[in-house]
């Protein structure tokens, strides 16, 4: 509310000090209000920002789609289990670097399944069949052979699968040879 003074005014002069002072207090008034209002303004613009950056952040520990329990479709394969996980999340100055684990579970002669060494996986670009594509890699040692494990998730029929190539390099006279899986999410690790 302003005040308009017109000629036709006949205030004293103490009268328009009051008047003068009077609207003083009133735009003090309002400018607190507009202080207050930018004041809100900019905390809710910091809690914008912190809830966005926070998203950010948490999506780097989100467990790719790779990590699980996963049961190998056919009943003789090689191995018969895989177990991947995320040990630790890349998310700080102390430990910038995500890491992964691979744990192969095959199945004895006398059907007892038995848990190789985990040993360290890591993402990598791999070609396959001409397609270069982001797989989960891991290399387990089995005796006399190192199974080089390319892992990636796929849907099958509408449910989580895992194709799974095995390059199983010989370390001695044995021939290599390559296989093929595929395995189903049978749990989360």
């Amino acid at each position: 509310m302003q005040r308009v003074w017109t000629t036709s005014d006949r205030l004293t002069t103490r009268a328009r000090i009051a008047v003068s002072i009077a609207d003083c207090a009133f735009l003090i008034r309002e400018s607190n209000k507009i202080r207050l209002g930018m004041r809100a303004l900019g905390a809710a613009a910091v809690l914008a920002a912190s809830l966005l950056f926070a998203g950010a952040a948490s999506a780097q520990c989100v467990n790719p789609r790779e990590m699980g329990l996963w049961q190998n479709e056919q009943a003789n394969g090689d191995p018969i289990q895989i177990k991947s996980r995320m040990v630790e999340c890349g998310d700080t100055n102390t430990q910038p670097n995500t890491s992964f684990q691979v744990t192969a579970i095959v199945k004895q002669s006398s059907g007892a399944l038995f848990a190789r060494s985990p040993v360290a996986g890591r993402y990598v670009q791999w070609t396959f069949n001409g397609v270069r594509g982001r797989w989960f890699e891991g290399d387990v040692w089995t005796g006399g052979y190192q199974d080089h494990m390319m892992m990636r998730a796929v849907t099958q029929g509408g449910q989580p699968a895992l194709e799974v190539h095995i390059w199983h390099k010989s370390l001695d006279s044995k021939p290599s040879a390559w296989d093929h899986y595929v395995y189903r999410k049978i749990g989360n690790t």
